[in-house]
């Protein structure tokens, strides 16, 4: 209801009525400092999906919720810079500068790291048949 009336008074009467739900003493909005990590702050209109390390601008679509400050990206509960992502396959994390291999594809890359394309370049591989293949 409250939000309803805050959209009413920006349309009709041009009043900037961003942030209201943290003016108000009754909020009804998540705890940004809790919830995800220093300098997280409630957004009625923050991109879809969330900022992250595979995806840095995120998406094009809205949500309301708490999100890191520009340039920076949810990853393992807190706000860094997307300049310190790190890389991810297979379940295991890799620093800037590691390399690591993906065998299913013959592949061994080095992880860029800050949401950049790993680089990869063909490895040797072995295929081996089971028996009557």
């Amino acid at each position: 209801a409250l939000g309803k009336f805050a959209e009413r008074c920006k349309k009709e009467r041009n009043i900037n009525t961003d942030g209201w739900e943290l003016m108000t003493s009754v909020s009804c909005i998540p705890n940004c400092e809790d919830l995800l990590a220093k300098g997280a702050s409630f957004q009625a209109k923050g991109p879809k999906p969330a900022p992250s390390c595979l995806n840095p601008k995120g998406g094009i679509q809205f949500q309301r919720g708490c999100f890191c400050p520009t340039g920076k990206v949810l990853s393992e509960g807190r706000c860094i810079d997307v300049a310190d992502c790190k890389c991810n396959y297979a379940g295991v994390t890799y620093a800037a500068g590691e390399n690591y291999d993906k065998p299913d594809i013959c592949k061994t890359c080095t992880c860029k790291g800050g949401g950049a394309p790993d680089t990869c370049v063909d490895m040797t591989c072995v295929n081996t048949c089971k028996q009557n293949e």
